[in-house]
């Protein structure tokens, strides 16, 4: 877990931005899924998210072509890709298995997910709050984030051509066992990608940033 901290322009109080990487083994089946129809994508989504075991979830589909991109490492390979799958996940409230079960997600949240039919690729999936936080700064642009990510040594090489063994929800899981809290995020984001990080061997994963997190007193 990697865990930047960003001073916000009043100075204090500190924002923590927090990047989780969740290293999983793949599923096995690398057989191209059929993305022609609406049914075929929500059950491919769902594989992907698990937001069909969340109640009163509202899905709508529709193609776009990608005009614009922001994810390091990969966007010069998803910018301009035409005739993808856009789908919105509405009215998503989270429910962590790791949460006691009368806990309530305090935001409604809207998830939009970008899967290739071309392919079966999962390119990503981004929230957006839909209200006002001075403290949440712009997301990096995709070189400064590569900088970033190199200080770090680490680097997204390609997308996996085989479903996540885990989905979506489950890795939110995993980070809400760990050091970060899903449900204080304001914004939630995803990318499954084969990561290569020093001198370890390249291997599929999930990324997971939380943005908008409360504000951490200084130090």
């Amino acid at each position: 877990m990697t865990t930047i901290n960003y001073k916000s322009q009043k100075k204090i109080p500190i924002v923590a931005l927090i990047v989780t990487v969740i290293f999983i083994a793949p599923t096995g089946n690398a057989a191209k899924p059929n993305l022609d129809t609406q049914a075929e994508v929500s059950e491919y989504i769902n594989i992907l998210t698990g937001f069909d075991n969340l109640e009163g979830t509202d899905k709508t589909y529709k193609m776009i072509d990608v005009t614009d991109d922001n994810t390091p490492f990969l966007h010069e390979r998803i910018k301009g890709k035409k005739n993808v799958w856009l789908v919105e996940v509405k009215n998503v409230r989270l429910k962590l298995k790791s949460a006691i079960p009368s806990h309530k997600d305090r935001y409604t949240r809207k998830f939009d997910i970008l899967v290739d039919p071309n392919t079966g690729n999962l390119l990503k999936i981004t929230s957006k709050y839909e209200g006002y936080d001075p403290d949440m700064l712009p997301e990096p642009n995709a070189i400064n984030a590569e900088n970033q990510l190199k200080k770090f040594g680490e680097m997204y090489l390609d997308f996996p051509n085989v479903p996540p063994k885990i989905s979506f929800l489950d890795a939110l899981n995993v980070v809400h066992q760990g050091l970060g809290d899903p449900y204080l995020a304001k914004e939630i984001n995803g990318l499954y990608v084969i990561d290569l990080r020093f001198n370890m061997t390249a291997r599929p994963v999930w990324i997971i940033t939380l943005r908008g997190l409360p504000p951490l007193e200084p130090m």
